[in-house]
């Protein structure tokens, strides 16, 4: 049985008064969802709430990032045009965003899809393709003062099976050209139900 914590958790037992509940927590660590890795803890969420995945929190040591009732695998990948570290200094105050290149469409990659097995420590070879789906997020706003995650008309949703990926990355060019979507919500809910029926 995993310990998951209630958001209205306070801090406890400290010899020191400290006001704090996890909710606070999780809006300093989480709250900027176009950071790369909250991006993507993000549109794991997102997936598994279109497809229909019941989850109760996220395993972070898995082999994959989704798994269905019938055990199905699924990896989710994010990128966009913009990251926090290009619009924002480190002390949190506004780059010039006149000065941000947005990288154009055919150089946007989405890299990461082979790795070792973190179930089986007896499994050491890298390269391998661990799930048997894999999704691709986009979030296509450009700019970024309009930037909001939760916007979902904003994302683009690509699905591929794994016997289709042939590298260790693929590129938003790639997903467009060979017909992988770009799917809405409801037509990757729908393009996943028919996959699995």
């Amino acid at each position: 049985m995993s310990i998951i914590n209630s958001i209205d958790d306070e801090l406890l037992n400290s010899d020191l008064k400290l006001d704090g509940k996890l909710l606070d927590f999780l809006s300093w660590a989480y709250s900027d969802l176009c950071d790369d890795v909250n991006k993507g803890i993000f549109a794991e969420w997102l997936v598994a709430k279109i497809l229909g995945i019941k989850s109760p929190r996220r395993y972070l040591w898995a082999n994959s990032d989704l798994e269905t009732s019938s055990g199905v695998r699924i990896e989710v990948k994010a990128s966009a045009y913009w990251q926090s570290w290009k619009a924002l200094n480190p002390d949190g105050s506004l780059k010039d965003l006149s000065k941000v290149i947005i990288q154009p469409d055919n150089k946007i990659r989405f890299g990461g899809l082979v790795a070792r097995d973190t179930i089986d420590n007896s499994k050491q070879e890298f390269g391998s393709l661990k799930s048997d789906y894999y999704c691709f997020c986009f979030h296509t706003e450009k700019n970024y003062k309009a930037w909001n995650a939760m916007d979902i008309s904003k994302w683009e949703f690509y699905l591929v099976a794994a016997e289709d990926i042939k590298t260790k990355s693929v590129s938003l060019k790639w997903l467009r050209e060979n017909g992988y979507g770009s799917y809405s919500p409801a037509q990757l809910r729908s393009h996943w139900d028919t996959l699995q029926s």
